[in-house]
């Protein structure tokens, strides 16, 4: 399981290794929230995390190595940006910057 550290962040890519993606299936990629990691770390951990579930598709044993790469929800980003931009235009109109 991979800590995302921000419940805003989501996984918008997944990279194999060469050697994993070819002896690897990604079956399923499950976001898990902070109370759903803590039930499954005992309490040891309360960040929201990421669980992929994978198939080894050879006949050996073999270890996977994957990337997963996050980015703040845009969703998220785009109201925090409209906020800023309301606060800013506020202020300057209290200063009277603005007419």
């Amino acid at each position: 399981m991979l800590a995302t550290h921000s419940p805003e962040l989501v996984p918008i890519g997944i990279f194999f290794d060469v050697a994993s993606a070819a002896k690897f299936t990604l079956v399923r990629l499950d976001k898990l929230t902070g109370r759903q990691i803590a039930e499954l770390t005992q309490g040891a951990c309360s960040d929201p995390a990421v669980r992929l579930c994978v198939i080894n598709v050879s006949s050996e044993v073999a270890i996977c190595r994957v990337q997963v790469e996050f980015c703040r929800d845009r969703s998220q980003m785009e109201l925090e940006i409209g906020r800023a931009a309301e606060r800013a235009w506020r202020e300057g109109r209290s200063n009277g910057q603005l007419h």
